[in-house]
């Protein structure tokens, strides 16, 4: 402070002063975030600030220099490859931040990549170091140049011994998900062996793995997990045969305490286990062909091993799984669920009652998808369909160039459907669709197929889903276009017929038995179900009449006859199943060239009775002992004949479809509400879907196997297990799901960007909503980031949904952005100037100094005003009100 005294001895009125600061502390970089660890996008986003509000920053991207930045900094064009982002904060007294705050990503070329833990190819001989430190095991291995469906390069084959992998993955299971997928090849699955494929194992046990397994009398791929310490083992079986010398695409998915099997892109088996399958449970090492803790010696071939430290969709599934081509021809029912007479919709018949034997009586395979966004398996015949056609109509050459061009899910190889592939769409219990729109968005107009006309060189087979008609068009006709991924079904039928020498005709490619001689009389369609029905031939006495799908699976679209296996007209041929739109028409083939037309009930056509080769099926035989004859597992439920246990559940078939008390289908020590039969479907191991078993339903819980919600709380059974709630009393529900906000930014703060991390302690969340300043609350996810915000004071609100749509309660949190750039004004009433020393952020004091023009006031001050003009000093807070 200084003043000037004149001659006189007299003072100034006014002294004038200077203030600063001294400053030594370096400010420090805090809240960065940028782009996950792993992702596709070039371009990344970061967001950062700094405990001192008033510093500025420098950024630096790789290898490059420092330069000026601010939050947030975005770059874009960036390569795939490492990244590394760096910054620094440097308060106006030119201190700067010593420990640069660093972000560290990688950019890759597929989505496949993400996740993506170890990759085993096979490649080369120097990729397969031997290593004989197996727990005194020796390994034999060896590179053989094996020819795959659909995979590169060479595999390894393992005799007796089995081989360590090299740089053991490290999977982490923090969320407990993971996926293992790979190619295989069983030399020769042997009759109550096990030969582990994969798995994590020490030299006491196996800890968990994947194997294939005789079980039931056919060879699947399995899962077990020991449980930490001495508990016992939980197993998975798969219930697809897979078949010696080929290979096949085997997936594990394990998220939580939920294991699903994929075997060539279907899935196969999906069980919840009483125990995560967490890395943090087990220290053995990864092996491939693990022997002696828990198997037989591996005799095959593996290829193409990836490791994944989260659960990968169907999509990814199929794009990494070799689809191979299909030893038998395993397509669904067709759909038709009512039983009709010549008019109407009538109960379904008895056998010996008019009308019995048709479509909706023998329900062979369950239709079944998996369903992503963009493409859905079929889990019956394994090809993987667009989800939606792309709306635009195109002739036949185009279509076919567009499925070859087209590239979804991370899946190329498409290609137009054959016409029997594409009609195993069609689905008979509806129309205007015939097809499943929960599923499918299909249009009202034919759909190509690659299937030609042999009648015709200029025409192509159509199917037509408004009706669900089966027609030729010409090639130049416009029609849409579903493609199709996976092996083609022949549209010949060349090579998969054999005489049984009994007047019959097996169909090795569907597993059918067909009568080979059709005694040229012509039928009505009652007349026909009643023909088959009492037909006994080659000593069977089950012979039925062949729904619509099942006669076009043997139609030679290649040729304008008859398979020369079969001798009798070639014409019209009935059906069992009805035309949904018009109950008294049904569906009819036409032989000489396979057009799938209605045809009224009176009408007269061809017959020829078909049979599941499968399985002597009568009323009386029941090969697995469960208590359900082997007529009604095959066609009435579709459970398996040779196991007691189809969906490995814990419950029998018998156990679960059985709605009166019999002896041999109860459950042990079950005296529950649902004695003596569940209802519930012996092949699905959750019939409900509600996340908890049949078995723990019924004899762990007490609760309703087919019911989501037993007792109608809003709340699914697998939720309220969950929540520790009990599911059989809807005066016992959840709790709301509770929030917390984990990360917020500081109050006050300089920044205009503000990220939240939130949390909940509730098992049972859906998702989470949040609002900011009142705006109403919308679905988020954390972290959850707003940007652009003005200074003011700001109100963040967030709260958790559970799976029952029920919003917990709110948690809150209120911070000030200020803007200290605009700094004091000017007014008419003259200048004031402020200062103030000692900021450091909330709850650091402040002494503030303040003069005018018109007199000095003392200092610290909470508000002036002077001149009407209202200026509030606050600690870290400078705001002018008016």
């Amino acid at each position: 402070t200084i003043r000037a005294v004149d001659r006189a001895g007299v003072a100034s009125l006014a002294d004038a002063t200077y203030t600063w600061t001294i400053d030594t502390i370096a400010p420090d970089t805090i809240n960065l975030m940028g782009p996950p660890a792993q992702t596709t996008s070039t371009s990344a986003a970061f967001t950062f600030s700094s405990d001192d509000p008033q510093a500025s920053f420098e950024c630096k991207m790789d290898d490059g220099v420092y330069t000026v930045c601010s939050s947030p900094q975005t770059y874009d064009g960036l390569t795939t490859g490492a990244h590394r982002f760096e910054v620094i904060s440097v308060d106006p007294a030119g201190n700067v931040d010593n420990s640069p705050k660093a972000w560290n990503w990688n950019i890759v070329s597929s989505p496949l990549q993400v996740g993506l833990v170890a990759y085993y190819s096979f490649e080369s001989t120097a990729f397969l170091d031997r290593d004989d430190s197996g727990y005194g095991r020796d390994l034999t291995s060896m590179v053989s140049a094996v020819a795959i469906s659909g995979v590169a390069g060479g595999a390894v084959s393992l005799t007796t011994g089995y081989m360590l992998l090299p740089d053991d993955p490290a999977l982490n299971l923090a969320d407990g998900s993971f996926s293992i997928i790979f190619q295989t090849r069983v030399a020769s699955c042997q009759a109550g062996t096990t030969e582990s494929l994969v798995a994590k194992a020490n030299v006491a046990r196996l800890e968990y793995g994947i194997s294939i397994t005789e079980n039931a009398g056919q060879c699947v791929a399995s899962f077990e997990v020991q449980q930490p310490g001495t508990g016992p083992s939980e197993i998975v079986f798969g219930v697809s045969p897979v078949a010696d010398n080929a290979w096949h695409s085997i997936a594990l998915v394990v998220t939580g305490q939920t294991v699903s099997i994929y075997v060539d892109r279907k899935l196969d088996a999906s069980q919840v286990l009483s125990v995560n399958v967490n890395d943090d449970f087990y220290d053995g090492q990864w092996a491939l062909g693990r022997t002696g803790i828990c198997c037989g010696a591996f005799t095959g071939s593996l290829d193409e091993v990836r490791f994944y430290d989260r659960a990968l969709d169907i999509a990814e599934i199929a794009a990494l799984s070799s689809p191979g081509s299909p030893a038998r021809w395993s397509f669904a029912d067709t759909g038709q669920l009512l039983c009709y007479d010549n008019t109407e919709a009538i109960s379904c018949p008895q056998p010996g009652q008019p009308f019995y034997g048709q479509d909706a009586q023998f329900d062979h395979r369950p239709i079944s998808y998996t369903v992503d966004a963009r493409i859905v398996i079929d889990n019956n015949t394994g090809l993987v369909w667009q989800r939606a056609d792309d709306g635009v109509q195109r002739d036949w050459a185009a279509a076919k160039n567009y499925c070859a061009d087209l590239e979804l899910a991370g899946l190329r190889g498409w290609r137009l459907p054959t016409v029997k592939e594409l009609e195993t769409l069609v689905n008979l219990d509806t129309f205007y669709p015939a097809a499943d729109t929960a599923i499918f968005d299909l249009e009202l107009s034919p759909y190509h197929t690659s299937t030609t006309a042999a009648f015709s060189p200029d025409s192509v087979w159509t199917v037509h889903f408004e009706r669900g008609r089966v027609t030729p068009k010409l090639m130049t006709d416009l029609g849409l276009a579903l493609c199709v991924n996976g092996a083609s079904v022949a549209d010949s039928t060349a090579g998969r017929f054999q005489g049984s020498g009994q007047a019959t005709v097996i169909d090795s490619f569907t597993g059918l038995e067909w009568q080979q001689q059709s005694d040229n009389i012509g039928r009505s369609w009652q007349a026909g179900l009643s023909y088959c029905e009492q037909l006994t031939l080659a000593e069977y006495d089950d012979w039925r009449l062949p729904d619509r799908r099942e006669l076009l699976s043997i139609v030679d679209f290649s040729n304008t006859a008859l398979p020369a296996q079969f001798s009798g007209p070639s014409g019209y041929y009935v059906s069992s199943s009805s035309w949904a739109a018009a109950r008294n028409y049904y569906w009819a083939i036409y032989f000489p060239s396979g057009l799938a037309y209605e045809s009224p009930k009176i009408a007269t056509s061809f017959v020829r009775c078909v049979r599941n080769v499968n399985v002597v099926q009568t009323a009386s035989t029941d090969a697995d002992g469960d208590g359900l004859a082997d007529f009604y597992e095959y066609n009435t439920y579709g459970s398996s004949v040779s196991a007691e246990d189809t969906d490995s559940d814990g419950l029998s078939d018998c156990q679960e479809v059985w709605h009166t008390s019999r002896s041999q289908c109860e459950a042990p020590g079950y005296t529950g509400p649902f004695d003596g039969g569940y209802g519930s479907d012996p092949t699905r191991s959750d019939s409900d879907a509600d996340a908890l078993g049949d078995f723990a339903e019924v004899v762990t819980h007490g609760t309703d196997p087919v019911a989501f919600d037993t007792d109608a709380d809003g709340y699914g059974d697998g939720d309220e297990i969950l929540a520790g709630t009990d599911p059989r009393t809807n005066t016992s529900i959840p709790a709301p799901p509770d929030s917390q906000i984990d990360t917020y930014p500081s109050d006050p703060t300089t920044s205009t960007t503000a990220t939240f991390t939130f949390s909940s302690t509730s098992p049972i969340v859906d998702h989470f909503e949040c609002e900011l300043d009142g705006g109403g609350f919308q679905s988020c996810m954390s972290p959850v980031t707003y940007v652009s915000l003005t200074p003011r004071r700001h109100y963040f609100d967030v709260r958790a949904v559970d799976n029952a749509a029920v919003a917990g309660p709110v948690s809150s949190y209120a911070w000030e952005v200020v803007d200290f750039s605009a700094g004091m004004t000017s007014t008419s009433y003259g200048v004031i100037d402020a200062s103030f020393s000692g900021f450091g952020g909330p709850g650091v004091s402040a002494n503030y100094e303040l003069r005018s023009s018109i007199g000095a006031f003392a200092s610290p001050l909470s508000s002036i005003d002077p001149y009407s003009t209202n200026y509030n000093l606050q600690p870290g807070i400078i705001r002018k009100e008016n």
